[in-house]
């Protein structure tokens, strides 16, 4: 019984407080808006058009941003002196692009099972991850992983990998991986 109370109060409580915003169709023409001089009216000054920025041809040094559906990043991947000339056959790598100042899932990811090295690679639209391309401000950090078990989520002893050395931008070719460095665990 109680529990049928409180349930009962619970939706008066929340119908009741609905209630109050809504304003008859008839009655809508009743409502006086503050006039823009008054201090109750501030937030309804007429003001200029926002202003409108347009990208030129001299964004990122004369480069002209992606178009949308074009590459995210393109370059290569080496192995490292160490490893160079070992067989990996059977590994899988992961070449992976992530917002460089945004916490969170990688923007792109692209997956090879078959490859020798040097590896070209080309992101690209199929690659992305959230399905939105990035914009072209957005600032990259590429890093390519060689696994042995062909997950992605572990870091086991024997998978290498390696890192852009600096941010890249969106659309950015040339890009230089070098897989130097090995998980220990």
């Amino acid at each position: 019984m109680k529990k049928f109370f409180y349930v009962m109060l619970l939706a008066l409580l929340v119908g009741a407080c609905q209630d109050h915003h809504f304003v008859p169709i008839d009655k809508a023409d009743n409502i006086k808006l503050p006039k823009p001089e008054t201090s109750a009216g501030k937030g309804f000054e007429k003001s200029e058009a926002p202003k409108k920025f347009v990208m030129t041809d001299e964004w990122q040094g004369g480069r002209k941003p992606p178009a949308e559906g074009k590459i995210i990043v393109e370059g290569s991947v080496q192995l490292g002196d160490k490893i160079a000339g070992r067989n990996f056959s059977g590994y899988t790598v992961y070449i992976i692009a992530w917002d460089a100042d945004a916490p969170g899932p990688p923007v792109a990811v692209l997956k090879e099972t078959s490859f020798s090295f040097p590896l070209s690679f080309s992101i690209g639209k199929e690659n992305l991850m959230l399905g939105k391309f990035p914009p072209a401000k957005t600032r990259l950090l590429i890093e390519a992983r060689l696994d042995a078990d062909g997950d992605v989520m572990t870091k086991k002893h024997g998978d290498y990998y390696g890192k852009s050395s600096s941010k890249v931008p969106v659309g950015a070719t040339g890009v230089s991986i070098v897989m130097d460095r090995g998980r220990e665990g």
